[in-house]
């Protein structure tokens, strides 16, 4: 009896020191979601993610040739303006479109139409915490092709709930895109390449959130109202 006793409470306790076991890691696995969260939203001023292995701006890295201003790049404003913006966004980083709603209109009409900048948009889809964000660039690309990056572009931060596949579709019916080619390009990941360019790049660049911006070469990270970035391009 006493034998079957001491088997009894040793299955006991070995039932509650697993469950314990398991409480402790699943609080772990949540408190370490919750920090990745409360990095990644309650600092607002960038989405970020912890940095890939890689040489980051190290040696080897030839960062006029990437800050170079491609043929196949998404410009606007005068090609020989004194001052060259490039931005590395994420069309599912609400700190991305916050800059695209409060500030980038006011620097648009004050700089970007009157052609003291010219602004480059490059892609930088933080896949591991914005599961929409890599077919969203693939989209703009893809709009692209139809002459109507920009127009996508615009559409895409001011929807920030519709932003997978499917929504993408929609997106570009209403633009008025030619949607069996629109449609393939999207289901055959036909931008992949061309989007994963500039996100090496800004691997390379050191770029681990967004939004990060080259202002004729000089790394700017994050969010800047209005007056911040007047003052970035020195005015």
């Amino acid at each position: 009896m006493l034998l079957f006793q001491s088997l009894v409470n040793r299955f006991r306790n070995s039932s509650v020191a697993l469950a314990e076991i398991t409480r402790t890691r699943r609080r772990a696995a949540a408190f370490s979601m919750l920090a990745l969260l409360t990095f990644v939203v309650a600092s607002g001023t960038t989405c970020m993610v912890v940095p890939p292995p890689g040489n980051g701006n190290g040696n080897g890295v030839d960062v006029n040739e990437i800050l170079r201003v491609k043929d196949d790049d998404h410009a606007k404003g005068a090609a020989d303006a004194p001052i060259t913006v490039i931005e590395y966004a994420d069309f599912q980083c609400p700190v991305c479109r916050n800059f695209f709603l409060q500030t980038y209109p006011t620097i648009e009409t004050e700089f970007i139409n009157t052609n003291q900048v010219r602004w480059v948009f490059r892609h930088f889809p933080l896949r591991s915490i914005h599961p929409c964000a890599e077919a969203s660039s693939r989209g703009s690309e893809c709009a692209h092709d139809q002459g109507m990056f920009w127009e996508f572009h615009d559409r895409l931060f001011n929807s920030p709930n519709q932003l997978c596949n499917d929504d993408l579709k929609l997106h570009a019916q209403a633009l008025g895109l030619d949607s069996a080619t629109f449609d393939s390009c999207i289901d055959n990941r036909d931008k992949a390449a061309r989007v994963q360019r500039d996100f090496d790049e800004g691997v390379l660049l050191g770029i681990t959130g967004t939004p990060t911006f080259f202002i004729n070469g000089r790394k700017v990270v994050g969010f800047r109202s209005v007056e911040e970035f007047r003052a970035e391009l020195g005015q």
